[in-house]
């Protein structure tokens, strides 16, 4: 899965087929309400997207990806490719260390998936700060 750049912008492009299989690990415990793409505008840009929560990493390679059940399956149109928000479901995403996103297919059915900007919609997750505990 290279990386390569464009103008000033770095984009992720396949390298031996549509597919794509991205780990993003969080240094905290995050909810995720949305995920945004921006693709070009040539049929290279993700349509099915499955996202697996909390997979350790290097433990899910292609195989893996295609043959198990998603925490959720999003799908993108065009339209949307343009950098939309696409909402995922709100209960399966409240504590979230990592995400997993396996890039089925593409819009335009071609042969590279580019991605020009990943947008991962979310806020951390308060937890207890024991320093702010007080003996009673």
């Amino acid at each position: 899965m290279p990386l390569r750049r464009e103008s000033d912008d770095v984009v992720l492009e396949s390298d031996a087929d549509e597919q794509l299989l991205i780990y993003i690990p969080f240094r905290e415990t995050v909810k995720i309400s949305s995920i945004s793409i921006k693709s070009p505008s040539d049929g290279s840009g993700p349509a099915t997207v499955k996202v697996f929560k909390n997979v350790p990493a290097g433990a899910m390679d292609f195989d893996d990806a295609e043959n198990s059940t998603p925490t959720q399956e999003l799908e993108w149109s065009e339209e949307e490719l343009e950098g939309a928000a696409v909402n995922v479901k709100l209960v399966s995403f409240q504590d979230t260390s990592s995400l997993t996103l396996f890039v089925e297919n593409n819009v335009g059915d071609v042969d590279e998936t580019v991605i020009q900007r990943l947008i991962i919609n979310g806020q951390k997750v308060q937890g207890t700060n024991m320093n702010d505990l007080k003996a009673c």
